[in-house]
């Protein structure tokens, strides 16, 4: 880090205010036959991150006990991490989230965990964009949005701690004009009809 600022680079690790995990495979090593039987077979993840040795080097839970994280004592200059991640997540299984956070916890980061009830893979930033606000129970989207623009304690995300904004806006398409018909507002209440959004999410395989 001296090096960098030697060369003029005037930002560290530790500015950074807070790292946001969504529903992530952060511990590659223990999911490997998970994602086997999920499609992804081990030779072609092995061809993707590197052969099996390596893979503690992108798993979380694994690199933090690794002799050069420790020596370095490198998690001073780790940031907060939030995990985020939704229950009904067939990709990557919610519990991942809750095991490396407490991995990385009991390395000395600072670290936050919140799940969304019933929220698949994909539910929180692509069919809970396109569908009515009032159909979100939780709203991952929107607290990441808080969590970002907060000016305080970022890291207050666990459970009735976030502070919210008021909702997600809505796209400027699906806002209210003059002389909107009340047809016209129903129509224009969502991007795609609930019909669509539900078969959507039947299918999904994540």
């Amino acid at each position: 880090m001296t090096e960098q600022r030697k060369k003029g680079n005037t930002w560290q690790a530790t500015d950074i205010r807070a790292n946001i995990g969504i529903a992530g495979p952060y511990n590659v090593c223990d999911m490997a036959g998970h994602f086997e039987k999920r499609g992804l077979s081990k030779a072609l993840l092995y061809r993707l991150v590197g052969d099996e040795p390596n893979l503690k080097y992108v798993s979380a839970d694994y690199f933090v006990k690794l002799k050069e994280f420790q020596n370095e004592n490198a998690a001073k200059y780790v940031p907060p991490i939030i995990f985020l991640h939704g229950t009904a997540d067939l990709c990557v299984p919610y519990q991942a989230s809750r095991k490396t956070a407490e991995a990385l916890t009991g390395a000395g980061i600072q670290c936050y965990l919140k799940y969304y009830e019933d929220k698949s893979h994909t539910d929180s930033i692509i069919e809970d964009l396109v569908y009515a606000e009032d159909f979100c129970q939780e709203d991952m989207m929107t607290d990441i949005v808080t969590i970002i623009s907060q000016k305080e304690d970022i890291t207050q995300i666990e459970e009735e701690k976030v502070k919210r904004q008021g909702g997600r806006r809505r796209p400027s398409f699906l806002l209210p004009t003059e002389g909107d018909t009340e047809h016209a507002l129903t129509a224009r209440s969502s991007m795609i009809p609930h019909w669509c959004y539900v078969g959507a999410r039947f299918v999904n395989p994540f």
